[in-house]
């Protein structure tokens, strides 16, 4: 299980966000994150294993902005 970002999509083309909606690294961070996300997919085919990529939206928990739906 490889964990990902929401932030791969960049600025929505269309919503919702669908996995086939192309990805766009917009900062160091996102495109790193791309980066990171073909090495998993590359090492499931070099090596036949399965590999799972998780992008999580709006996760909250502590230290969450005040900014956000639900602030904690």
């Amino acid at each position: 299980v490889h964990t990902s970002t929401s932030e791969v999509y960049g600025t929505a083309l269309t919503m919702p966000i669908s996995e086939s909606h192309p990805l766009q690294g917009q900062s160091p961070y996102s495109a790193s994150k791309i980066g990171a996300d073909m090495m998993a997919e590359s090492y499931a085919r070099s090596f036949d294993v399965p590999v799972v990529v998780l992008r999580p939206f709006n996760t909250f928990g502590p230290r969450q902005s005040e900014r956000a739906i639900v602030p904690t």
